[in-house]
């Protein structure tokens, strides 16, 4: 049940939530995905690492865009990948929302 739960369930998860964020600029108001992104920014602060990428890969080190990235690209930097997804990606989902939902 162990290895169901931390090779299926998480990993299932983990995708399924960051598709959501991808896709939330069109379902849910841009002031409840600067909160969600504002929690996630505190989970970094206190625990230091993502929650489900800590479960899924054992490590606080390692998160999940990174973690599949390096597969495609070998050389990639994780100090750049961490970058984009804590400080890029963020601000483009919530400037997204707010253009798609202030027009």
């Amino acid at each position: 049940m162990k290895n169901i739960f931390f090779n299926w369930i998480v990993p299932i998860a983990h995708l399924f939530i960051i598709v959501f964020l991808f896709i939330s600029p069109w379902l849910i108001p841009w002031q409840y995905i600067l909160i969600l992104f504002i929690l996630f920014g505190l989970q970094l602060i206190i625990i230091k690492c993502c929650i489900l990428s800590q479960l899924q890969f054992g490590n606080k080190t390692e998160g999940y865009y990174y973690h599949y990235l390096k597969k495609i690209l070998p050389k990639i930097s994780q100090k750049k990948v961490n970058f984009v997804v804590k400080y890029i990606i963020p601000l483009v989902v919530i400037f997204t929302a707010y253009v798609v939902q202030t027009k």
